[in-house]
């Protein structure tokens, strides 16, 4: 018997297989983890809008563009994360803008949104 045999093809097409999987999984790991961080900070900055009680255009200026960020997102998102945390997040952040009047509302939802963040893992 000679000591140089050779690894089956499918041995080595599972193995390469495996190897491919793994490495979408890590990449879909830190893709989402960017993603969330990025929404996250944005919904930071108008959370901190709320809560100094900011003219209500600028608040509605700064919860367009976290609504707007989102619609950007959601696409990509959608390749990675499933689809119930994601329509909770859709409902939220489409009624951010409308919430600007009310500073309590508004605080509630992006509180609520960042929440629902959190669970993008």
């Amino acid at each position: 018997m000679s000591g140089d045999m050779k690894t089956p093809l499918r041995v080595r097409l599972a193995a390469g297989i495996l190897s491919g999987v793994m490495l979408v999984c890590v990449w879909s790991y830190f893709d989402v983890r960017q993603r969330r961080e990025r929404l996250r900070t944005e919904t930071a900055h108008v959370l901190a809008l709320a809560e100094q009680n900011a003219p209500e255009a600028e608040l509605r200026q700064a919860a367009e563009a976290l609504s707007a960020l989102w619609e950007r997102e959601l696409p990509l998102l959608r390749r990675s994360v499933s689809g119930g945390i994601l329509a909770g997040l859709s409902e939220s952040a489409a009624r951010l803008p409308a919430e600007t009047a009310d500073p309590d509302a508004v605080r509630a939802e992006l509180l609520a949104f960042g929440a629902g963040l959190s669970r993008l893992r």
